[in-house]
């Protein structure tokens, strides 16, 4: 399924209000618990970004064993 902003909007809109249901259009989604509410947010905002062409940002950790620094 292609996202659109609008679709991302509806979510944020659902979340800051703290309802469970969510309208794309013509259907509705009602969501288990807010948990799954912001990992559908997640997801439809790494949709956008590819479908953009937008790459995740990298990200480096460096470990220090306890030695030097």
């Amino acid at each position: 399924m292609a996202y659109t902003r609008s679709d991302l909007d509806a979510v944020n809109k659902a979340i800051a209000s703290g309802l469970l249901e969510v309208k794309y259009g013509d259907k509705s989604v009602r969501y288990p618990s807010m948990a799954d509410l912001i990992k559908a947010k997640q997801h439809i905002v790494a949709e956008i970004n590819a479908s953009e062409g937008r790459r995740k940002p990298w990200v480096f950790r460096i470990r220090n064993k306890g030695k030097g620094v």
